[in-house]
This record gives C-alpha cells, structure tokens and sequence, in this order.
C-alpha cells in the first residue's frame, strides 16, 4: 500500500454516502457510536456542473486592450440519479420521516418545507493510475461535496420501465472541510470551496462520533484498510480544530480508535475519522 496517485483515470460509479451535517458544519455525531450517515441504495450517476468562468474584454480604440477572466457568478450544482426508492435516504436529506401505517410505509412529498437540511455527499467509482511508472495500478476516484442541500424530485410510472429517481443537488460555499480543517491559500488555493476531486487507493469512508468525557474507545462498524490511511481530526464544541491523527494519548487499530486513561474525548466534542475500507 502506497499513496494514491494523482493521475488517474474513472469509470461507472461504485457507491456515495450521504451525512447529516451540524451546526458546525462536520457529520452530525450524537454519541460515542460510529456516526456514518447511509450508503444511498442503487447509485447511478453523480453529475456535478460546474460553471463557466467569465470572459471580460476592455475595449477601445476599435480593438481589445486587455482580456480579463473572473470567477462564475453562479454557485455549483448537481444531479443525483438512482435507480431504486430509498426511503431512509429520503428521510436523512430532507429531514421528513418515514411513516408507518400498518406493516406499510410512506414517505410525504410536497409538504411545507421552508429549508432543506445540510448534507455532506462523498461518491466514488473505480479507477485506475495513469502516472509514469505507475500506470494500472488500481484506485479510486472521489467527488466530495462538503455541504448541500438534496431536493428529490421523484421519479415515473412507466410501463416497461425500471423505476429510477432525481435529486437536485444545490451546492453550498464552505470555508472548511467536512472534517472541521479551515481552507487557506496555501494549502487549498483558495478560503472557499464548492466541491472536490479526490484520488485513494481504497474506497474512501468519513465517520464521526460525539464523546462524553467517559468512553476511551471508539469503534467502526467496517474496518479500515490500514491505520497508515487513517486522519483522525478533532472539533470542540466551540468550534476549534485539531489534527489528532499522532497523539500520543490515542491508539489507532483497524477496527477502533482508543484513548489512554484520563483523556477521554470531552463531552460534547467531536471526533471525525477519514479513512480508507476495502469494499
């Protein structure tokens, strides 16, 4: 295992998790239990459209005297396409509930939303490098989405047709990652952000907790590939970042991450994990 290149080449798409997102703009933990979102059943296509930037010319003399390009005045948006209904999906980005009637359910459309909540999109798909001396090596290739809302927008009844369904992705500015890492201009070119690529050996995978001052382990419910592709971030409840990856009171495994006796992660700060599964 080494580190993923940064030339490769995508194909098909493999999967993408959704996450409920908080007011600190990180997964939407709630306990010292692995918070992960859903996996959205039936992926399909992700399309993530990009505006143009603008073309400014200054004129005069009957010629251009200088070509200018500017930023788009349009924000990203997207389309998500799946081919099955899945409800709990459903539930987690628009926040209305699945209801149960009987041994049925239902899940209500149309009803007098004012706001959609905020949702971190990570989708992947299988790919190989292309670099020099690298080339075929298998990888895959990301498309995060720090923050969005997801609009559904259904799908038909037609005769001979499998069912699929839309939603609308409206891309939100973010000035950090979804794991609480502000943006600055030397590490990302930039203090905002819309979307970004992302290269991995492995299937990339973002999973939050909430600690309570008490418990010292941390559990995933799928292992990681190895602890050398593993970030370990930490957001207080006031909002402050750190990189914790090489604490010295923490001890990553595979399958948990475990804190010395006596430094429990406070009640009520964050812990977000970026790692990597095998499937």
């Amino acid at each position: 295992m080494t580190t993923a290149s940064s030339q490769i080449v995508g194909i098909s798409f493999r999967g993408v998790q959704v996450l409920a997102l908080n007011s600190l703009g990180i997964p939407a933990a709630t306990s010292t239990t692995e918070y992960a979102g859903l996996r959205i059943v039936g992926a399909k296509a992700l399309t993530i459209n990009r505006p143009e930037w603008q073309n400014v010319f200054a004129t005069g003399d009957d010629v251009i005297l200088a070509t200018f390009r500017l930023p788009p005045q349009e924000a990203e948006t997207g389309e998500l396409r799946v081919g099955a209904l899945d409800m709990l999906a459903e539930a987690l980005i628009t926040g209305i509930p699945v209801t149960t009637q009987g041994e049925g359910k239902w899940l209500p459309s149309g009803v007098n939303l004012t706001e959609l909540p905020k949702c971190c999109l990570l989708g992947w798909r299988d790919a190989e490098s292309v670099a020099s001396g690298d080339a075929d090596r298998a990888h895959y290739q990301a498309a995060l989405i720090p923050s969005a809302t997801l609009a559904p927008a259904g799908g038909s009844f037609e005769e001979h047709n499998v069912g699929e369904r839309t939603m609308r992705v409206a891309n939100n500015i973010v000035s950090k990652w979804p794991w609480g890492k502000a943006l600055a201009l030397a590490d990302e070119g930039g203090t905002t952000m819309q979307s970004a690529d992302g290269s991995f050996e492995y299937i990339p995978r973002i999973v939050a907790f909430k600690g309570d001052g008490t418990d010292l382990e941390f559990a995933f419910t799928r292992n990681a590939v190895s602890t050398a592709k593993m970030k370990v971030y930490q957001m207080t409840s006031a909002g402050v970042y750190s990189d914790i990856t090489s604490d010295a009171n923490l001890t990553k495994a595979v399958g948990s991450l475990t804190w010395s006796s006596g430094h429990a992660i406070a009640n009520g700060d964050f812990v977000i994990v970026v790692y990597e599964v095998a499937s």
